[in-house]
């Protein structure tokens, strides 16, 4: 069976190609990644330096232009690309806080986030479990003067009959100790220039 991996784009190959903007790009670039072995899928390109410093959830960051961020509900704050259809497949990210974190890991950020309902990238519907063939890559690192760790987590994303058809690296940030109680930040979307992004941002309370 044909499995295709999901992971970061180089910089050079975005720009080498028309850059679309919103989540139209699903519509276009996901179906030569199910073409060929190795493609990838992510969200658009945004330097660390692009856009404006907003306030997002518990930080004030410096959030790219085609960052849009719902309203914070049960403690988790979604963030997608811009111009995406309702109930289509969207890029985007998650910041939770407090006991929302609890909720959802415990007090282990090397736990997979997959609340009911979590699909993998792309625009097959497909339902992404923890690969067992990997065990997380976890480093440490900082999240707004934080101590902080980084996980990255390797999904299996099987059909309704169980088949694997392509796995992709889930990021998670989890900071136990925050001004705001623990906070966890999942990307598996692929966002660009979120590690910097999140490195340089504050705590908004």
């Amino acid at each position: 069976m044909r499995r295709t991996t999901l992971g970061l784009l180089t910089a050079g190959a975005l720009l080498a190609a028309p850059l679309l903007g919103g989540c139209s790009f699903l519509s276009g670039s996901d179906d030569a990644a199910s073409a060929q072995p190795g493609a990838t899928s992510t969200a658009p390109v945004g330097g660390a330096e692009s856009g404006e410093q907003r306030t997002i959830g518990p930080l004030d960051i410096m959030a790219a232009d085609y960052w849009y961020a719902k309203a914070p509900k049960g403690g988790i704050t979604h963030v997608t690309a811009r111009g995406c259809e309702d109930g289509k497949p969207c890029p985007g990210f998650d910041i939770i806080t407090g006991d929302a974190v609890t909720q959802a890991v415990g007090d282990d950020g090397t736990t997979a986030y997959l609340p009911k309902g979590t699909k993998c990238p792309g625009k097959d519907a497909l339902t992404p479990s923890v690969s067992g063939d990997h065990e997380p890559t976890v480093t440490k690192t900082v999240v707004a003067g934080s101590e902080a760790t980084r996980s990255e987590i390797v999904l299996a994303c099987v059909d309704d009959d169980g088949n694997v058809g392509l796995t992709t690296t889930q990021i998670q940030w989890y900071v136990p100790n925050s001004p705001e109680g623990p906070v966890l930040v999942v990307d598996r979307w692929a966002f660009d220039g979120l590690d910097a992004r999140l490195a340089a941002a504050t705590w908004a309370g």
